[in-house]
C-alpha cells in the first residue's frame, strides 16, 4: 500500500527520503576533506569580516574547487593562509593546520620560526 498517496508505481519519494537521511559527504569530498574544507571556508568567512584582506579564490571556495587546489586527500600544510588587514599591510596573519591531534612544543616551534622568518606576529 502506497502511503504518500502518490502512484504505487513511482517510488522516488521514499528514495528521496532514504537520500535525505543517508550521511552524505559534502560536494562528494571524502569525510576529512569535506571537513577541512567546511573549516577553510569558516576560516575564510571569520577573516573578511574581521577587515582581512582574504583572496577571492578563498571566498568563493567551493568543494570542486578545494579538491582542485589541494587535492582529494589535502595536506595540511598546503593550506596554511596568510592574510593582512585591510587598512594596515603590516598587520600580517597567519593560520596553520597542524597535522597533530594535539600539538606540541615542536610544531609549535616550526610555525613560530616561519612566522619569524616572515616577520609575521600573529597566527
Amino acid at each position: 500500500m502506497d502511503m504518500d498517496g502518490g502512484d504505487p508505481s513511482d517510488n522516488h519519494n521514499s528514495e528521496e527520503a532514504a537520500a535525505i537521511g543517508a550521511p552524505s559527504v559534502k560536494g562528494g569530498l571524502n569525510p576529512e576533506a569535506s571537513r577541512l574544507f567546511r573549516v577553510y571556508r569558516t576560516i575564510s568567512n571569520m577573516l573578511t569580516n574581521r577587515g582581512y584582506m582574504v583572496p577571492k579564490d578563498l571566498r568563493v571556495m567551493t568543494p570542486s574547487l578545494f579538491v582542485t587546489k589541494f587535492g582529494e586527500y589535502p595536506e595540511r600544510e598546503a593550506l596554511t593562509i596568510l592574510v593582512e588587514k585591510a587598512d594596515d599591510e603590516t598587520n600580517q596573519l597567519f593560520i596553520f593546520f597542524p597535522t597533530d591531534e594535539k600539538v606540541g612544543v615542536k610544531p609549535i616551534k616550526v610555525f613560530t620560526d616561519r612566522m619569524r622568518a616572515e616577520a609575521v606576529t600573529n597566527a
